[in-house]
């Protein structure tokens, strides 16, 4: 089992990779900008203590992750997870995105005391991680965001996320422009006026199930090439970032309708 939210795992870790080098100041007090997010939020005490989980519960309620409640202490978010049949053992394969739970060996700890996100799997098999809270040593208490690249000896185990990808990506939104442009002998395919495809909605559908017949993307284009081809039609004046935004917003809406 894992716990499912609706955003892709690209946001929580392009958020998480902007934030690195952000640290605590003073160094030493345990003064963050994740500390006072957590206060604002109704998290009273949250602001001068041990910031590693409150940075990732920062990451994910900023990425929208909205299913996944906020946590301070280490333990609770990991019984959050095990709660929901979500967590696995360190010997488990984790996604990019995934939750990692840390035990660091003889600090003194005999718990878990550290968290970070999961950014990928290196071929020796450690686990490359980006957290909060840590330093150059790999510490738990070092006061920066860092990336580090963890042995599974440290760690306790994963939390497990099925993020919904429903969002296009910038290189399918610029193929999906570059049929569209290509459908009209009108239309130059270096064109950005696309205005005069209005009427030709078959075409429009036949352009972008070329796309889904390439594989470049999980969506059901079929149902997002007559959303798409409709709203196009119906409004003239789209210029490309309108219908980059209506295929977005379509993509989302076939989903859901998929769901239902």
């Amino acid at each position: 089992m894992s716990v499912t939210v609706a955003i892709p795992a690209g946001r929580v870790l392009d958020l998480a990779r902007g934030e690195l080098g952000v640290h605590e100041e003073p160094f030493g007090s345990n003064k963050t900008k994740y500390g006072a997010w957590a206060v604002a939020q109704g998290h009273n005490g949250m602001q001068g203590v041990a910031w590693c989980n409150i940075f990732v519960s920062w990451v994910l309620a900023h990425a929208g992750a909205n299913e996944i409640p906020f946590y301070a202490y280490t333990p609770s978010s990991q019984a959050w997870f095990t709660k929901r049949g979500a967590f696995r053992d360190r010997n488990y394969k984790p996604k990019a995105g995934d939750i990692v739970w840390f035990d660091f060996p003889n600090d003194g700890v005999n718990r878990t005391s550290h968290i970070g996100i999961v950014e990928g799997v290196l071929a020796d098999g450690r686990v490359a991680c980006i957290e909060g809270n840590t330093n150059g040593a790999g510490g738990r208490t070092g006061g920066m965001v860092m990336r580090h690249n963890r042995a599974r000896s440290s760690i306790v185990g994963f939390g497990v996320i099925d993020y919904q990808d429903n969002e296009l990506t910038e290189a399918e939104m610029e193929e999906i422009m570059k049929y569209l442009k290509a459908i009209d002998g009108h239309v130059a395919a270096t064109d950005t006026n696309v205005s005069d495809i209005h009427g030709r909605t078959d075409r429009i559908e036949k352009a972008i199930a070329k796309i889904a017949s390439g594989g470049t993307t999980p969506l059901d284009l079929d149902a997002l090439a007559h959303k798409v081809a409709a709203q196009v039609s119906a409004d003239l004046d789209l210029s490309e970032d309108d219908i980059k935004k209506v295929a977005s917003a379509s993509a989302k809406a076939v989903v859901a309708e998929i769901a239902s």
